[in-house]
């Protein structure tokens, strides 16, 4: 019974994203609607990609089928600065898009630490994987393709499918960025 009764707020929260998201997609009179022309600026989080593990966003919807994004974050032995244009290739709230921008990485731990613990800072160029020739910090051009969707409450969800190359030994590697915001 203690289960069941810690169950109902989670069926009720994603109850409500469905109907949300069906009210949005499906239920719609305008099929070109699109709240990003309503919705210029928002703040979020994000998760992977550019941003190591995590990482705070800021973005900007330029036009309804374009917008950039600011953000810092950590990849707990490295911090991340990333910045990312996207062009989203329908005018609707939910739309495929492409996207590619720069982010630095700069090494803030021991280098045997990190090539121990982070093999995406061993395969970018970062450190050596015996933790030898450590860089202060290295240039990466993330680009990516990517699904983003935005309710007419401003509050936006993207997800990032990336290949990340490094200008320090000219490499890449895919990776994935999960990503909140809430547009106002």
């Amino acid at each position: 019974m203690g289960h069941m009764q810690k169950m109902w707020p989670i069926f009720f929260l994603v109850s409500f994203v469905i109907s949300i998201i069906y009210t949005n997609i499906f239920a719609s009179d305008t099929i070109s609607f699109n709240p990003r022309d309503d919705y210029q600026f928002g703040v979020g989080t994000a998760v992977g990609g550019p941003y190591g593990v995590v990482g705070i966003t800021s973005g900007l919807n330029w036009y309804s089928t374009f917008n950039f994004e600011l953000g810092a974050g950590s990849g707990i032995y490295f911090d991340t600065y990333n910045v990312h244009a996207r062009y989203l290739v329908m005018d609707n709230a939910l739309s495929p898009y492409v996207g590619g921008g720069f982010a630095y990485w700069d090494s803030v731990s021991d280098a045997k630490k990190m090539a121990e613990q982070s093999t995406q800072a061993v395969d970018l160029g970062l450190v050596n994987s015996d933790g030898s020739n450590q860089k202060g910090g290295i240039l990466i051009l993330p680009l990516s393709v990517g699904l983003s969707y935005i309710s007419d409450l401003g509050l936006s969800l993207y997800l990032d499918f990336e290949f990340m190359v490094s200008t320090a030994n000219f490499k890449g590697i895919p990776y994935g960025t999960l990503g909140f915001q809430w547009y106002f």
